[in-house]
């Protein structure tokens, strides 16, 4: 094989340029000295830094890459959990494991929703490296292009928020060395990567610390619509043509204490609402205050037509504005069935269900969000239009009992 050190940043990793023979059929493959992945699947382990005599969750592990890395570091020493949601998979985790030697190991087979039940703060460090779209690789697989439908990103987001949140709440943040979660993807979406850590950041009492990682860009803060928590720019993204490695995405979380959200954080945010709005009335009452003040002096001011004081521009605008609400009111009135008030109506109305939905979602913890699934159609039932005791009538049976009455009459 031609190979060379894979980059400056690892001491572990090789690529390999050609090889004479298979990669992975050599003697030194089956005997557990190597393993074949991607370059970039270096990146969230080295970020984790697991230590001997750890307990470390790899959350979605298949086939077990990262996985071996991590034992690696661990010396093979503590306890390491080796969990996919999919049975066949978990196959291949246990085939690899086997072949490099790994036996600190418990493979298992569970949805990682489960393990905020099974183990709450059980674990001293957590590797997440989430099922996503797949972005990173579209530069040596375009099938991905072309595979996923409108709705796969807003499905992939939110299971990506349940098994963050799951993950952090199996975390133990008493632990002396951890209390650490490692989140990642293979993808360059910012709907999978920021808006995900920036959703937990929102529910559980946690915050981002460096990477440790020598290269990649940072996150975003801002992006288009977007406004992120300004620690985001702590996070790493890995593009194909910037760090010759498929697109990827890496965050490291510390938890800060085993409680879903805590007591100060929840003080903190109720402290900046009130004073908010506090700013907020002090600004309306600093508005009105000069507003009854400019309106005195034109009351003084009136303009006098032909022995009539007329009122100045100020109190006519008020009264205009007066009627105009006068209009609004209106508006708000029921809906009647004809006239374009009835559309108008009813475009407030959704406009307003529209709100109340929103602030449903920004206030659920993540669990109960389904997020835009498409839902199977019933199939279409037959339903006869003929009268029941016309179908009487026209049955098989029916006509035979009157065929032998009719042959009994001829008789």
């Amino acid at each position: 094989m031609n190979v060379d050190p894979a980059a400056d940043w690892t001491k572990v990793g090789l690529v390999v340029y050609d090889s004479q023979v298979p990669v992975g059929a050599t003697p030194e493959y089956l005997a557990g000295h190597y393993m074949i992945q991607g370059l970039n699947s270096l990146l969230p382990v080295m970020a984790l830094a697991p230590q001997p005599g750890d307990r470390v969750l790899d959350m979605c592990s298949a086939p077990g890459g990262k996985t071996s890395h991590i034992a690696a570091l661990m010396k093979n020493s503590g306890v390491l959990f080796a969990n996919d949601a999919n049975f066949t998979r978990c196959r291949a985790i246990i085939g690899n494991l086997h072949r490099l030697g790994v036996n600190n190991t418990v493979v298992c087979n569970l949805g990682g929703e489960e393990f905020s039940k099974i183990r709450p703060n059980g674990f001293d460090r957590i590797l997440l490296d989430a099922p996503c779209s797949g972005t990173g690789v579209i530069w040596k697989d375009q099938s991905v292009k072309t595979s996923k439908d409108s709705q796969d990103v807003q499905r992939r987001h939110t299971m990506q928020r349940q098994l963050i949140l799951s993950a952090l709440d199996s975390l133990d943040a008493n632990s002396p060395n951890g209390g650490y979660l490692v989140y990642s993807t293979c993808s360059v979406l910012v709907e999978e990567n920021e808006a995900v850590v920036n959703f937990l950041l929102e529910r559980r009492h946690c915050e981002l610390v460096p990477t440790g990682l020598s290269i990649g860009v940072d996150g975003y803060t801002r992006f288009r619509d977007y406004r992120f928590h300004p620690s985001l720019s702590m996070t790493k993204r890995y593009y194909p043509h910037v760090h010759n490695i498929d697109g990827f995405y890496v965050a490291k979380i510390k938890k800060l204490s085993n409680a879903k959200m805590s007591k100060q954080g929840v003080m903190e945010k109720e402290k900046e609402k009130a004073a908010q709005k506090s700013q907020n009335k002090k600004n309306k009452a600093e508005a009105e205050a000069s507003e009854s003040s400019d309106d005195e002096e034109e009351k003084k001011n009136g303009v006098e037509v032909n022995g009539q004081k007329k009122p100045a521009k100020k109190q006519q605008q008020k009264k205009q504005k007066a009627d105009g609400d006068d209009s609004d009111d209106d508006n708000n009135a029921p809906m009647k069935n004809i006239g374009s008030g009835a559309r108008a109506n009813k475009k407030r109305r959704n406009q307003k269900k529209a709100a109340e939905k929103q602030a449903a979602v920004k206030e659920d913890d993540g669990f109960n969000t389904v997020g835009n699934v498409k839902r199977a159609k019933k199939p279409t039932q037959f339903k006869s239009k003929v009268p029941k005791r016309a179908a009487a009538r026209t049955g098989a049976k029916s006509v035979k009992n009157r065929r032998k009455k009719m042959l009994a009459k001829q008789q």
